[in-house]
């Protein structure tokens, strides 16, 4: 869809009367212009204060702060309800683009939907997606979620007068705000342990961050986002969207009093961090990330608990995890409610295909259900199928491996005579580097690639990265080995009260200048284990057909394990 065209089309104002309330559409350059005057703005904002159910996302400053961004693929759309008096009595923001009509924010607004007074018509909604159906007959209309409180009995009434409507129900899982509660959970001997742990790595604090403090710390905040949710869910939020970081800063910065950014601080980096939303009494989870390297102390949970003590001594009562049934948010709650999303098909076929899907989706769910398999496992597996074709080679390779092309092991003990100088150009769990380039120096997908990676940082391994002029050229992995530890020739252990640590998984972009890149990334992660003196050496695996990495283990002065 061109946007300019749509705006042509639709720039006049639409109007027609229904059951004694005027609706007026107005979309493109006619609902900006509508916008840009502050007295249309003002009786927005006075029917936002009277709505029970009115969500931040649908406040005209989140319309304008998101146009901002997006407003080159989306056309603004607004459906407007006058009373007799010609005061505004209803309204619904919305973006169409792609042949379909969404409220405004698309996936980013975690709910959609229409304000209205308690002197507005119960049938305006129908009447609402009536007009907006007439005024673009080829868009589906859907609005994902509608907020909870909404008066459903005019959503049944729509769904039971037009057969191309659907409305299907999702669980909400909700934090109750309760500080008794809250506190007992935080003190908690697990709970505790980990917060002690954390605290005992440097300084620890929790706090509210400011815009600037946002902006500088962004880009760490949205590789972690983008880390995990790349590893879990094959997407990437930031990476993907060019215009995320933008529209968040600027979220933040202009609607203050609306988003609150958390984050939590260890020894004076950032290690997770949490945006909510706020509306009225209710606060809902934007976005989550935290840092993979502090996986085993739960950085994440402890964060959620901490920030609801806050946001529950500034009066605030429940802390929304956002629609869906994934685990995690299960985990949180304390109870759980109900929210519906609707979608109005644009032609009867398009419905009728709906029809059948989703009653093949009812009878796979009821199996699943009387098999005892959960959602969340059904997500997991059906995005394992995904990779099947990405694995399949691998596998295959795998099998048939020769015993010639098994692995050959070097060891090296601290304190050999090779230069052990840091190299500070290689760096260590680079995630924003890992996200670019990663998939491309391990030649794996971006899902297998990230998923490696987070299961491996979580469990304490470290990635080493050597990065060039257009990028990282090189990685190779670290991780504490208390299965090997070292013994000295003469067969007597020598620091066998210590583990040892693995060398393996080494990669470069281009073996042109493979040697430099291997010897220059070993060479730090022996600086590191020289200056934690927490181990006793290393143990390098060395694949038979790597001849560069063989050479460079050898030239180091490790020596081949022959047990």
């Amino acid at each position: 869809m061109k946007l300019n065209s749509m705006a042509t089309s639709h720039s006049n104002l639409q109007s027609a009367s229904h059951g004694g309330i005027q609706i007026s559409l107005l979309a493109g350059d006619a609902a900006h212009s509508w916008v840009d005057n502050e007295t249309n703005v003002a009786s927005w904002r006075s029917l936002y204060a009277k709505c029970p159910w009115s969500t931040s996302f649908q406040k005209p400053d989140f319309f304008r702060v998101w146009f901002r961004h997006y407003g080159a693929r989306w056309c603004p759309v607004l459906v407007l309800g006058f009373d007799d008096h010609g005061s505004l009595a209803a309204l619904i923001a919305l973006a169409a683009a792609d042949g379909v009509v969404t409220g405004v924010g698309a996936h980013q607004a975690e709910y959609h939907g229409w304000l209205s007074g308690g002197d507005c018509p119960s049938d305006f909604l129908k009447d609402a997606v009536a007009e907006i159906l007439k005024n673009f007959p080829r868009h589906d209309l859907r609005l994902r979620y509608l907020p909870p409180g909404v008066p459903m009995q005019a959503v049944k009434e729509l769904h039971d007068g037009d057969r191309r409507s659907f409305v299907h129900t999702h669980p909400r899982h909700l934090l109750a705000l309760d500080e008794a509660a809250i506190n007992e959970t935080l003190r908690k001997k697990g709970n505790r342990s980990k917060i002690n742990r954390l605290k005992r790595l440097g300084p620890f604090a929790i706090r509210k961050m400011e815009p600037e403090e946002f902006a500088q710390c962004v880009d760490e905040i949205s590789a972690m986002c983008d880390f995990r949710q790349g590893a879990v869910n094959d997407s990437c939020p930031f990476k993907d969207d060019p215009k995320k970081r933008a529209f968040h800063l600027d979220w933040v910065r202009t609607m203050s009093r609306d988003v609150i950014v958390s984050g939590m601080f260890v020894n004076g980096a950032i290690v997770s961090t949490l945006i909510f939303a706020l509306s009225k009494r209710e606060a809902h989870i934007a976005i989550t990330a935290h840092s993979p390297e502090h996986a085993e102390n739960s950085p994440g949970k402890i964060h959620i608990y901490e920030a609801a003590l806050t946001l529950a001594r500034e009066g605030f009562s429940l802390i929304d995890m956002t629609p869906g049934g994934d685990d995690w948010k299960i985990r949180f709650a304390t109870r759980t409610d109900e929210v519906v999303d609707l979608t109005v098909f644009a032609n009867s076929r398009s419905a009728a295909l709906q029809r059948v899907r989703r009653a093949i989706g009812s009878t796979a769910r009821s199996a699943a259900a009387r098999a005892g398999i959960s959602t969340s496992r059904i997500k997991q597996f059906l995005r394992s199928v995904g990779e099947v074709g990405r694995w399949h080679k691998k596998v295959r390779a795998d099998v048939t491996k020769s015993e010639r092309e098994i692995d050959t092991y070097y060891l090296a003990m601290l304190g050999s005579s090779h230069d052990l100088a840091e190299t500070i150009e290689v760096r260590v769990n680079a995630l924003p580097d890992l996200l670019r380039f990663g998939p491309q120096v391990m030649r794996q997908g971006r899902q297998a690639f990230l998923r490696q990676a987070l299961a491996r940082m979580e469990s304490g391994d470290r990635c080493y990265s050597l990065s060039g002029p257009r990028g990282i050229v090189g990685i190779g992995w670290s991780a504490v080995d208390r299965d090997h530890p070292i013994r000295s020739a003469g067969g007597s252990p020598a620091g066998a009260d210590k583990p040892s640590v693995r060398l393996f998984d080494f990669s470069v972009e281009t073996r042109s200048d493979a040697r430099h890149i291997y010897a220059t990334i070993i060479r730090r992660i022996l600086s590191d284990m020289k200056s934690e003196t927490t181990v006793a050496g290393a143990r390098v695996s060395v694949p038979v057909p790597d001849s560069d990495l063989r050479f460079v283990v050898e030239s180091l002065g490790f020596q081949r394990d022959l047990r």
